[in-house]
């Protein structure tokens, strides 16, 4: 797996001839859309969630952000933040995504 990290990657280096099985970036952070990145990669996409307003989304954004991101994605993909939510995050924020989601 490889994690591209920052608002500012390269995507387009890494769709053809790396090694890695999965993609995993911030569509949010980057602007880049993961159904461009589907178009051009045909492996694993990690992704969706916005990572910085994280703490802010109501149960129905989060939804729509999954919802969004898996028909962009398609089969080959599992819901991530883009990056890491922030680093204080209590176990009621982290936890309430499965809840949401019913996971």
């Amino acid at each position: 797996m490889l994690h591209l990290h920052g608002d500012k990657v390269y995507l387009d280096r890494f769709y053809q001839g790396w090694a890695a099985q999965a993609i995993n970036y911030s569509s949010h952070g980057t602007g880049v859309p993961i159904a461009h990145v589907r178009s051009q990669y045909s492996g694993v996409i990690l992704g969706g969630l916005d990572e910085v307003n994280y703490r802010r989304l109501t149960p129905l954004d989060l939804k729509r952000q999954f919802a969004d991101a898996r028909k962009s994605a398609g089969a080959k993909f599992i819901l991530t933040p883009g990056c890491s939510v922030p680093n204080d995050s209590t176990d009621r924020e982290l936890s309430q995504l499965p809840e949401i989601l019913g996971a």
